[in-house]
Order: structure tokens, then sequence, then C-alpha cells
């Protein structure tokens, strides 16, 4: 929005469409990709995994379709966004997203051939550690959630019977009703 006279931001431009912000004549694909790729960069860094997965994914499809001379920078921006996709993924544990993006990885066009190829698989091998090392985490504390619970749940049942049994109740024995 803009500044008031205060120096605020005014609420002006509250309901403007994202989609205006962001307009860029279609023949200028690689601006395109550039700016969704900032946002998406933006969003990550942010913590809104949804967000960066739309703006990666936009990048994908602008790329995707992208022939001549901007081809080639279009198809490095793809692959870009198919590892911030991957990050957005992995944030969100939302492992086989991730995992999913990191082998489309793989399978995008390289521009910078045998070399570039190469990078691209270190750079997958590495995406997918993380990917593998943050998933068994999560399922390592999963279990010691699920195992402290379970104590917290057991203790809080023996301290019930113990104050039931200081009252003279019998836990072992159904109570008789008049």
């Amino acid at each position: 929005g803009g500044k008031s006279e205060g120096g605020e931001c005014s609420d002006e431009e509250e309901d403007l469409p994202v989609s205006r912000l962001l307009s860029v004549h279609p023949s200028a694909a690689a601006l395109q990709c550039a700016l969704y790729l900032n946002s998406a960069r933006c969003s990550l860094l942010s913590g809104a995994w949804a967000a960066a997965l739309a703006r990666a994914a936009r990048v994908e499809r602008i790329a995707a379709g992208v022939t001549g001379a901007q081809a080639d920078q279009c198809a490095v921006y793809r692959r870009t966004a198919l590892v911030l996709s991957a990050r957005a993924a992995l944030g969100a544990s939302r492992f086989r997203l991730a995992l999913r993006h990191a082998s489309a990885l793989l399978d995008a066009p390289c521009p910078h051939g045998e070399t570039g190829a190469a990078d691209a698989r270190r750079e997958v091998r590495g995406l997918v550690t993380e990917i593998e090392r943050k998933r068994a985490a999560l399922v390592r504390s999963n279990k010691r959630l699920a195992r402290d619970v379970s104590a917290w749940v057991e203790e809080a049942m023996h301290a019930g019977e113990a104050s039931g049994a200081a009252r003279g109740l019998h836990t072992t024995q159904p109570m008789m009703s008049d």
C-alpha cells in the first residue's frame, strides 16, 4: 500500500489482486520467472510453504513453454523453481512431494551440458539426503512424543487409582447402587 501522512502504510490497495501487482507482458517470460522466483524465495524464507509452492509452480509452467532466445535462461529458472518447491514441501513436512520435486529436477533439461548435469545430480543427492534426514528426525520425534504421552497417561491412571484407594474405594470391585 501507499504511505499515509504519518508514514504508515494505508489500506488503499489492500483489495488489489496480486496478479495485477506481478503483471509482466507474456513476451518477457524470463522476467516473469525471475519475479515469481523472487516471490517464491520470500515466501520460503517467511515459512509460507503453500505460497512458495504455488509461486514456484507458476515459474515451472511459464518456463516449460519458453522457446527461442529466452529458453536457456528459463530452463535455469525452472530448475531453481524445482529446488525451491522441494525445499518448501520439505518445510511443510510433505516428504513425498519434496522427493517428487527433487526427482523432477533430475529430469529437467540442464542448459550447461554434462558439467551442469553432474552438478544437478550432486544437488539432487544433497536434497534427497536432507529430505530423508528430516523425515527420519520427524519419525524419531513422533515416537518420542508417543512414549512420553503413554508414560504420562500411565502415571495419571496410577495416581487416580492411588487416590481412589486412599479414599477407601476399591477399583477392582463394582460399585453397588441403591
